[in-house]
């Protein structure tokens, strides 16, 4: 598999702008590892907060709750790390960070190693694909929430919504915030980048 790191700043609704990204083979547990060692080792020029250097000097070996400690130090600093797992004939986040926006799609349910979440990026080439909408069918496209047609609450939600914006042409916040409940219970996690 490949993995995905990458580094980025959040705004007040953490929306992610990624600063620095790398991809790296990680077949196991202790490549992955040293996929987190290398990128950060590679990228001397990231402006860490201090504690996040601190564990960087300290030689340690890396480990998931080392990773995760550093994931918090950098949101504390209005930093954040993402890190995802996909196939390599996928669409990722483009080398060219600064260009692409679009929506991370982080699937938690299904983790390779424990904590790399398997991720689905689309990319948007214009404003008109930034339409909920099109982003949350998207979304039912590529992760199958309810295994059945008869009981699926995600689509029938969305077919109401397709059909109240076509009357007052926008998505409600309550309606946003359902679909967010929808993928939380399923622990899947979407990322404005």
């Amino acid at each position: 598999m490949k993995l995905k790191i990458t580094v980025g700043r959040l705004n007040q609704v953490d929306q992610f702008t990624p600063i620095k990204s790398s991809d790296y083979i990680a077949d196991s547990i202790d490549q992955a590892m040293d996929a987190f060692k290398t990128f950060f080792s590679d990228n001397p020029e990231l402006a860490l907060p201090r504690d996040v250097e601190m564990i960087l000097q300290s030689g340690d070996p890396m480990k998931v709750n080392t990773i995760l400690s550093i994931k918090y130090f950098l949101k504390e600093a209005g930093m954040g790390l993402e890190y995802y797992a996909f196939n390599e004939d996928e669409e990722t986040i483009l080398d060219e960070i600064t260009r692409t926006s679009g929506i991370l799609l982080l699937d938690e349910a299904q983790n390779f190693y424990g904590f790399i979440p398997r991720g689905y990026f689309l990319r948007f080439n214009s404003e008109a694909d930034a339409n909920p909408l099109k982003v949350y069918d998207w979304i039912g496209s590529v992760v199958n929430l309810f295994p059945s047609q008869s009981s699926d609450p995600y689509n029938a939600t969305l077919t109401q919504t397709k059909e109240l914006a076509d009357i007052m042409g926008s998505v409600s916040a309550p309606v946003v915030s359902q679909f967010m409940r929808y993928l939380a219970a399923f622990k899947k996690r979407a990322i404005i980048i």
